[in-house]
């Protein structure tokens, strides 16, 4: 098979014909047979799936790799305090949906966001967002981070030159 063709999984479904149903109904006619369902890889996986691409003269970067010492989730709760000082959570979550008692959670050092709350805060709150959740920032991050906020700045600079030119 040309190495174009071949596919390392990471996943596999976990439901469908054959697999129980929680309806009681066979999983042939249950709306939930028709997902499917990422389970973690295993580390025995992960490594295969790394000498598969490797052998392939493909690269996967961070496979296996612990990521805890890179994030900095207290830069996270910062930033988000600096943007609303008081009722921190309550205003997050009007500004991106998410539950208010996982962003306190978040806020008070309980738990971290998952993969959703963190896309749905970066898209909400911008670079600046993942970059103070970032120990080591790359250079793009930095640079994206530093680019949106005088995006704003100017924003706001136009927007007091024009009330002043009210007044």
């Amino acid at each position: 098979m040309p190495a174009s063709a071949s596919v390392s999984l990471s996943a596999f479904a976990i439901s469908g014909p054959g697999v129980p149903s929680t309806s009681g109904r066979p999983a042939s006619t249950t709306k939930r047979s028709q997902r499917s369902v990422a389970a973690p890889m295993s580390k025995a996986s992960e490594k295969a799936a790394m000498i598969s691409a490797r052998n392939q003269g493909q690269s996967c970067p961070g496979v296996g790799q612990n990521w805890s010492g890179s994030i900095d989730a207290d830069g996270m709760a910062r930033f988000l305090r600096s943007i609303y000082p008081q009722k921190t959570a309550m205003h997050v979550a009007a500004d991106t949906g998410l539950p208010v008692e996982s962003i306190k959670n978040w806020l008070n050092g309980v738990s971290a966001p998952g993969f959703r709350a963190t896309v749905t805060l970066a898209l909400n709150y911008g670079p600046e967002f993942l970059a103070s959740m970032v120990k080591e920032k790359p250079r793009w991050l930095d640079r994206a981070a530093r680019e949106h906020r005088q995006q704003e700045l100017e924003r706001k600079l136009e927007s007091i030159k024009a009330e002043l030119a009210s007044l």
